[in-house]
């Protein structure tokens, strides 16, 4: 990870650390439960349309990584769960994406083939889409 990334992943731990460490792993059980279940309707999550497996798993590094106990009463709000999924966003954007050396249609298409990947990949179960969505990217 570069160092902005460092930071937000940082970031998003560090304000786990005041909550109880069993409401953090049940509220990382019920969002895989919603991104597993509701995905069914043609692969599409309705309730959370940008919910993954990637964030998913992004957010319980996060909790492995806080001081988070289970002594611990603060309450977790779903307001708080906004900021740190938004930290949590912060730390897999690249920084290739805005850097200007780069032409602007390649930097154009690095973008949205970073959104495909990173938004998309998981909602479908297609295995020939994924093939050739990796072979576009790479």
């Amino acid at each position: 990870m570069k160092a902005f990334a460092k930071r937000a992943f940082a970031n998003a731990y560090n304000a786990l650390n005041p909550y109880n460490l069993s409401d953090l792993w049940t509220v990382s059980s019920l969002l895989s439960c919603i991104e597993y279940f509701d995905a069914f309707e043609d692969g599409y999550n309705c309730l959370f349309p940008t919910l993954n497996e990637r964030k998913i798993s992004m957010f319980d590094k996060a909790i492995l990584f806080s001081s988070a106990r289970e002594y611990k009463d603060k309450c977790f709000t779903s307001k708080k769960l906004a900021k740190i999924f938004n930290s949590l966003n912060d730390a897999t954007n690249t920084d290739e994406l805005s850097d200007e050396n780069i032409d602007p249609n390649i930097r154009f298409l690095n973008l949205f083939s970073h959104l495909a990947n990173s938004q998309f990949q998981y909602q479908g179960f297609n295995i020939i889409k994924n093939l050739l969505r990796a072979f576009a990217l790479y």
